[in-house]
């Protein structure tokens, strides 16, 4: 898209988009894409003046900053300029500027349907997107799609080369789950809705995010390569670190194949590449690795580090997981992992952990507990118990009130942190939460919460609605 001749509110607000969707670790090896990245977004005030955007295949960018008359050019790297463009305001050159000092670290832009949460935008932190809404100019089934950053490295990534030709390899190229193979369809024009964020929360020590992605399976019925669906939901919430633990994300995907007949569900992963060049699927230098860390655990792994992602699943329970890892069409990219629920099911329900681990860090990131309670019972049906926790989640398989551990809520999702005393408490679709008979969230309609605990006193955010930056 050419923005030359755009005004500067309209290149600002591609500008946000931009800076939300850069991720540090994404580098093109050689100037203007000449090796296949896309240069996508131009833009200036002046004939001298050339602002341009290198735009990846997982929707990562890196900036371009070129007087046109003279060289080197100047990239703009991990510290992308703010708001107030340096070249909109007349200056000479561009000045980097942290973006968390201007941005909030966790938004949903209603302009493209793109969710980000984020620790910062330095090389070291953590970030995470999805996309959920219309088609757009980038007609892709990737809503709902998982993509997830940290400690330089790009974990979790999705391509986009295996449309053309094979529409099968085009699903199976995403993160998000397969329906007995099938995924979601080929939107047939721009204007499609593929998905709604339905909900969305941001606050100091979580974000909260529900994407309704069942559009995508139902907006081209003939399409042989889609199963249409009930319903289908992808739910992430993202708990900061903080100095005793946090730097997690609660993952859940909730679908439904349409009718009363019972299929297989997979649940996708697909690791990333640290760097990706040429065109198309293109290269992939510097790829993770995913292997099997013991029941219902995954290691995706970063080359020549110790740095790794965790990957922990409580429903399928642990122990009876069963997984698959299989190669990617082209050669130089990791194998993605599947993991699938009980064959021939009505539902497909998928939760996870996910955790960034470095054993660098300071202080020490550490996971939750965890405990999916089912049905009717109340009773622990998987727990994931780990070393030093002080973070509890709690899962309500079927929405109905539970009772745990001095924890008492009627929501579906539980996030509670007690290091000594409560300092971070939230709810996800429900109304009350009482920690050990103190109530800490109550609410008059269904919603999501966070409680937490500040150096000032107490601060409460509430909301189910989405809100535009």
């Amino acid at each position: 898209d050419d923005l030359w001749e755009f005004d500067d509110q309209v290149l600002r607000k591609y500008h946000r988009w931009l800076t939300y969707s850069l991720a540090p670790t994404r580098k093109c090896m050689g100037p203007y894409g000449t090796d296949g990245c896309r240069s996508m977004f131009y833009g200036g005030t002046a004939s001298t003046l050339l602002l341009t955007a290198e735009r990846y295949q997982d929707g990562t960018i890196q900036w371009l900053y070129d007087t046109i008359t003279a060289t080197p050019d100047v990239w703009i790297l991990g510290y992308p300029m703010v708001e107030t463009l340096g070249v909109l305001n007349g200056a000479s050159s561009p000045t980097p500027v942290d973006p968390g000092t201007v941005f909030p670290l966790g938004t949903v832009m209603r302009e493209n349907e793109h969710v980000y949460m984020r620790t910062g935008w330095g090389e070291n932190d953590i970030a995470y997107t999805t996309r959920c809404g219309l088609a757009g100019n980038h007609s892709q089934r990737e809503h709902g799609n998982l993509i997830l950053y940290a400690d330089g490295h790009n974990y979790l990534q999705a391509y986009n080369a295996y449309d053309d030709g094979d529409p099968m390899g085009a699903n199976a190229a995403k993160n998000y789950v397969l329906i007995d193979g099938k995924g979601q369809a080929l939107p047939p024009s721009m204007t499609d809705r593929m998905g709604e964020v339905t909900a969305f929360l941001h606050a100091g020590s979580a974000d909260y995010q529900n994407c309704d992605n069942s559009y995508a399976y139902n907006v081209r019925p003939s399409d042989p390569t889609s199963q249409p669906v009930d319903y289908s939901t992808h739910q992430v919430v993202f708990v900061r670190p903080d100095a005793s633990e946090g730097g997690y994300f609660v993952v859940l995907d909730r679908i439904k194949a349409t009718g009363s007949a019972t299929h297989d569900y997979d649940f996708l992963l697909h690791g990333g590449c640290d760097h990706q060049t040429g065109s198309g699927a293109g290269d992939c230098h510097d790829p993770v690795s995913i292997a099997s860390d013991g029941a219902g655990a995954f290691a995706v792994q970063a080359s020549s580090s110790t740095q790794s992602l965790a990957v922990r699943f409580v429903d399928p329970a642990p122990a009876s997981v069963q997984y698959t890892l299989s190669p990617m069409p082209v050669a130089s990219f990791p194998d993605y992992l599947s993991v699938s629920g009980p064959s021939a099911s009505l539902t497909g329900e998928f939760f996870a952990v996910l955790f960034p681990e470095d054993p660098t860090t300071i202080p020490a990131r550490l996971a939750p507990a965890v405990a999916r309670l089912d049905p009717g019972t109340n009773q622990v049906g998987a727990l994931l118990t780990l070393a030093a926790a002080t973070d509890t989640v709690l899962w309500s398989k079927d929405g109905s009130a539970t009772s745990y551990g001095g924890i008492v809520s009627d929501a579906r999702l539980v996030v509670t942190r007690d290091d000594g005393a409560v300092s971070f408490a939230a709810l996800f679709e429900g109304q009350t939460l009482t920690i050990a008979g103190v109530e800490y969230l109550a609410a008059t309609a269904v919603t999501s919460a966070v409680w937490q605990r500040t150096s000032t006193g107490v601060e409460v955010t509430v909301g189910n609605e989405v809100a535009a930056t």
